[in-house]
């Protein structure tokens, strides 16, 4: 049957595995959470974990649907922090990220590899977000869809992987349809 199923336990395996494999990242089979879709989820991330009055953080340019995300919620304030082109790269102003953070943001909603920038951001530029996420206890979304589509010689950093004690301020979302060109 088509959209009405239950992911058997081979799917959760499945996912851990290739998180494992291609990435790094160890994933429990447990923690996988199964969402129609990675826009979905991040609409729901944003009522989930925010309260009216509660400012949510993206990064610009980046993939509409994070803004509507926040826009169609209700009651929640977009704050964007505007990414800095520097040559043919966009990079993160991170004094400009550290003044948005404390325009009481939540939730800050990432996208790693970024989406349109085509940034596979560096360790250092994702430790600092993670460092000034803590240091103003937000949570965060990192839109990871992109992951298994980078150019050779840049590898892709699952943000988890870098948080030691933070890990559990991130939620990592994850999707097949790119990799496998399935949407």
């Amino acid at each position: 049957p088509l959209g009405y199923f239950e992911p058997p336990d081979s799917y959760f395996e499945t996912v851990a595995r290739w998180e494992k494999e291609q990435h790094g990242y160890e994933v429990k089979p447990e923690w996988i959470c199964v969402t129609p879709g990675v826009v979905p989820a991040i609409h729901w991330a944003v009522r989930v974990f925010t309260q009216p009055g509660d400012s949510v953080m993206i990064s610009t340019p980046v993939y509409y649907p994070f803004m509507n995300a926040v826009n169609n919620c209700g009651e929640r304030k977009l704050v964007k922090n505007h990414l800095k082109k520097t040559g043919k790269r966009y990079e993160i102003d991170f004094e400009a990220f550290e003044k948005c953070l404390q325009q009481n943001v939540k939730l800050f909603i990432l996208c790693n590899p970024h989406n349109p920038g085509g940034i596979v951001w560096k360790e250092h530029e994702l430790k600092e977000m993670l460092r000034l996420c803590a240091k103003y206890d937000v949570l965060i979304l990192s839109d990871e869809i992109h992951a298994d589509l980078v150019f050779p010689g840049h590898t892709h950093l699952p943000l988890a992987t870098l948080a030691g004690e933070e890990v559990d301020r991130i939620i990592t979302c994850v999707a097949h349809t790119k990799t496998f060109n399935l949407a």
